[in-house]
């Protein structure tokens, strides 16, 4: 399965970094987010996400009716092609501090996924794989 694949119908979600925090929370709120696309001119500018709400805004004490994403959000993000393997990147995640992977397709960001995603993904392709290995057994086994 690829990230590709878990992407199937969704959309980006995106506010302009002149947005407030709290603007920002309720469109992520709203929707079921964890994170959301910053864009500044119609350009991806950065993630902002619940991490940085607590470590940007709510530890020091920022106002998110006042305070602009562009000002809190991330700016240091992981980008993969979307004909990647999920499973690739399962190590990547745990090793590091992203907790969501920027999914693009040549130059265009098509996606946003959560560590959480990407862990059930391979979570299903582990169960898939040990339910095949079982009927290949089940099946060896009728022969003899």
């Amino acid at each position: 399965m690829t990230l590709r694949d878990l992407l199937h119908g969704r959309q980006i979600l995106a506010v302009q970094k002149e947005w407030t925090v709290k603007q920002a929370l309720r469109l992520m709120h709203r929707h079921h987010l964890t994170a959301v696309a910053v864009v500044s001119n119609d350009q991806f500018v950065g993630l902002f996400t619940r991490r940085d709400l607590i470590s940007r805004v709510v530890a020091k004490q920022l106002d998110p009716a006042t305070t602009p994403v562009g000002k809190v959000m991330g700016e240091k993000m992981r980008f993969v092609r979307s004909d990647a393997p999920c499973r690739r990147f399962l190590e990547l995640l745990e090793m590091d501090e992203h907790q969501h992977l920027l999914v693009v397709e040549g130059d265009r960001l098509v996606g946003i996924l959560s560590a959480r995603e990407i862990l059930k993904c391979v979570q299903r392709q582990r169960m898939a794989e040990k339910r095949y290995a079982e009927l290949i057994r089940e099946v060896r086994d009728n022969r003899n």
